[in-house]
């Protein structure tokens, strides 16, 4: 979550309101600001995602409907109701095939990845995270690239397959300091260091860990 961008977003936001911009305008502030903000506090994230919802059913825009059902079924997803979470997901997976939006697609993989996650089935996870990858890199997001790969060395991790699972922490790792992303650097070293400590190796994982912990200390990352 980047502070700075949701501040900036919001202004733009209020903005928008004073100066009566179009609703498919106001909806996709909503949807980024929504987005941006995400599981750093999901219940936030989950009141702009709803208003754009609303907004985006009462003007027909696909595209806002889409994002804004695709947010919510991370909430649901968030919030352990799973089944929900891949009726939401598939149905924003359909509107974002109908606009031809390959990100949006991706993400919906994502979304799949996740709730088949919590569901247990880790298997079909892998399945869809690692589709979702393959579009991220084709689409050069590289950010999302980094999320997904350390999503992906979660599912590695519960399969007990600590060598795919370090693997797909360390690349993230890689890019996340590429960026200089500090949440995300701090989540791919706990990741890393649930690896080690999944695989009886204490001291690596305490190093690791404590990494993270000071990084998520220095960014005000309760």
């Amino acid at each position: 979550m980047n502070k700075e961008r949701i501040q900036a977003l919001e202004e733009q936001l209020h903005r928008a309101k004073a100066d009566r911009l179009g609703s498919k305008a106001k909806i996709d502030l909503l949807n980024e600001i929504a987005w941006e903000i995400g599981f750093n506090d999901m219940e936030r994230a989950t009141v702009f995602a709803e208003q754009a919802h609303a907004l985006s059913q009462k003007v027909s825009y696909s595209k806002g409907l889409a994002q804004s059902t695709l947010s919510l079924s991370y909430r649901d997803y968030f919030r352990a109701n799973y089944q929900d979470a891949v009726a939401k997901v598939q149905l924003a997976k359909k509107l974002f095939t109908e606009l031809g939006d390959r990100i949006g697609i991706a993400n919906c993989l994502n979304g799949y990845g996740f709730a088949y996650w919590g569901l247990g089935d880790y298997e079909k996870a892998l399945q869809h995270m690692l589709a979702g990858l393959k579009i991220f890199r084709e689409t050069e997001q590289v950010e999302r690239e980094a999320w997904s790969l350390t999503s992906i060395g979660g599912v590695y991790e519960n399969l007990n397959d600590y060598d795919h699972a370090l693997q797909y922490h360390q690349a993230s790792l890689k890019i996340f300091q590429k960026l200089d992303h500090k949440l995300g650097e701090g989540r791919a070293l706990s990741g890393i260091g649930t690896v080690y400590q999944g695989q009886g190796n204490d001291a690596e994982a305490l190093k690791y860990h404590y990494r993270c912990l000071q990084i998520f200390r220095e960014i005000g990352s309760e």
